[in-house]
């Protein structure tokens, strides 16, 4: 049923690209310098969005964003005249007539992931494409190699992922640029020591697919939200929010009281990442969003030999040697790493501050400045005589 789906989608998607197309023509005798940006379908909270804006409030540029106008993520963004439907017959003109698509995920800025690539492969696509990233990249992700991915412009946020990249995925020499994420502009310290908040935000795992509470992960984040609810009653705000490839999970951890479970249509996570005075995560790239903030992270890494075998291999980024935050491998050890924060008021140690400051470049807030400049000079090759 989901390949007839798929089919089907891919069907409709080639008919509306051909009416796009035909329409284009008739209408416009030239492609013109309009720059489309997309999160995902229904999303805008991510390094899209803040960089739509800053082009928006701080250049002349043709911007357009794309999101489905019935997503809860819609009311929130501003200059909505800019705003087009997601997977309207606009979308598809505009996709055809950009110079530039800028997207935070690969393959968002068309309605049919298959399409694009297909377009690409037979060099009908013309328009730049600029790789914003959803986070930092720390490991090794095939998917992101030039072998699999062919971006004009790769963004990275820190000198050790640059140099990665740039040495390792096999991108042309230019491709990947050092300036920052965009929606780093915006990011700010806002916990209050007076009202602590712990954020309990673990990433997904590839191998599960189903039997959900006969999984190691399920067993280990029970403990552990037990144990935490036991040591803590409500002293603390404790907030548990899962993947978004996990969200639907979400159901099997609501027993318990006083611990907050977080759906991600009513919570952002850079509002949360803001607020929130201690981070437990095990190998999620948003340790780097909180590192950034200067704020203590515990690793809890219960399966580290599974998720390298069957996740991500590892790259760069070594937990021991580079990590943000002390390691631990059951729930007992983190409730007590929980009360070493405590007894530090829930500031971080001068070991991982000294880390974090080794491995952002940039903490100026012009990462949007910087990327615009990369984009210009990308387009300015693309219209050069």
């Amino acid at each position: 049923m989901k390949k007839v789906k798929k089919v089907l989608k891919f069907i409709w998607a080639s008919i509306m690209m051909i009416i796009a197309n035909i329409i284009n023509l008739f209408f416009e005798k030239k492609r013109k310098k309009i720059w489309l940006i997309a999160e995902q379908r229904n999303m805008a909270r991510d390094n899209g969005i803040a960089f739509y804006h800053y082009c928006k409030e701080n250049t002349n540029h043709e911007v357009y964003y794309l999101i489905n106008k019935k997503s809860s993520d819609y009311k929130g963004i501003k200059y909505k005249d800019n705003v087009i439907q997601y997977g309207s017959l606009k979308h598809y003109r505009y996709y055809l007539k950009a110079s530039i698509l800028i997207t935070c995920f690969e393959g968002t800025t068309c309605p049919s992931y298959l399409l694009e690539k297909i377009l690409q492969k037979y060099k009908i696509l013309k328009a730049k494409q600029v790789f914003l990233q959803h986070g930092i990249i720390k490991d090794y992700i095939e998917e992101l190699t030039y072998l699999n991915y062919k971006p004009d412009l790769f963004i990275t946020s820190t000198k050790p992922e640059y140099e990665y990249i740039a040495h390792h995925y096999g991108h042309p020499k230019g491709v990947v640029q050092l300036t920052g994420l965009a929606r780093y502009d915006h990011l700010v310290n806002l916990s209050n020591h007076n009202k602590v908040k712990i954020l309990i935000m673990p990433t997904w795992r590839r191998w599960v697919t189903n039997n959900f509470e006969t999984t190691e992960f399920y067993k280990n984040y029970i403990d552990l939200m037990k144990r935490i609810q036991e040591k803590y009653n409500s002293q603390y705000t404790i907030l548990f929010y899962l993947h978004s490839n996990f969200q639907k999970y979400s159901c099997y951890f609501q027993k318990f009281k006083n611990i907050k479970i977080l759906m991600a249509n009513d919570y952002k996570v850079d509002q949360l990442l803001k607020e929130s005075n201690l981070l437990i995560t095990d190998y999620s790239s948003v340790a780097f969003d909180f590192a950034y903030l200067c704020k203590p992270i515990i690793y809890f890494q219960f399966d580290y030999e599974k998720i390298r075998k069957q996740h991500y291999q590892e790259g760069y980024f070594n937990y021991q040697n580079n990590g943000f935050g002390p390691i631990v491998f059951q729930a007992r050890d983190v409730v007590k790493e929980i009360e070493k924060c405590e007894d530090n008021k829930f500031n971080n140690s001068e070991q991982y501050i000294n880390r974090i400051n080794q491995t952002f470049t940039f903490k100026d807030n012009h990462n949007c400045e910087r990327i615009l400049k990369k984009i210009e000079e990308i387009e300015g090759e693309k219209y050069k005589c």
